[in-house]
């Protein structure tokens, strides 16, 4: 067991948190291979809207780091929690604040895709679609890892 202050993590613990960040890297690798299974269509799709799809390409770049970004500020986060209360309650913001930014993301994207025409409308729109669905179902399972581990978890008065 991993000892913080008076409080031991039990091995089912830290298992939920590896296997947590494990789907949590799957998650995003699936959302990068979504983003550039998307430039690469937007490009072939439309030779004439070059500069829309070179500057949606920069978008999801964009996206991309600011998605690794928080995840990383929500890992150090997580290193300094003080107990599985603010474990779990971080995880929760972080949940909230990335479905929201997933949400705006792709919003942000259409948008972007719309501005290009024609055939970068139908693909943004089919990228954004697909990310979203993608982002509220790794929310959901993330979700559900979460209430799992907090149902798993020792009242703090019992250790």
């Amino acid at each position: 067991m991993t000892k913080i202050g008076e409080y031991e993590f039990p091995e089912q613990i830290r298992t939920l948190a590896v296997e947590g960040v494990e789907q949590a890297r799957q998650a995003f690798d699936e959302l990068i291979g979504v983003a550039r299974k998307t430039v690469t269509s937007v490009e072939e799709q439309s030779q004439n809207a070059r500069q829309g799809a070179a500057a949606l390409s920069r978008q999801l770049i964009g996206v991309a780091e600011d998605n690794v970004s928080a995840t990383f500020a929500f890992a150090q986060s997580l290193a300094l929690a003080a107990s599985v209360e603010d474990l779990v309650r971080l995880h929760s913001e972080f949940l909230t604040g990335r479905a929201q930014a997933f949400s705006e993301q792709a919003r942000s994207l259409g948008e972007a895709a719309a501005a290009a025409g024609g055939d970068l409308v139908r693909a943004g729109t089919r990228a954004a679609d697909t990310a979203a669905d993608q982002a509220s179902a790794a929310v959901e399972e993330a979700e559900a890892v979460v209430t799992a581990a907090a149902e798993e978890v020792p009242p703090a008065s019992a250790a």
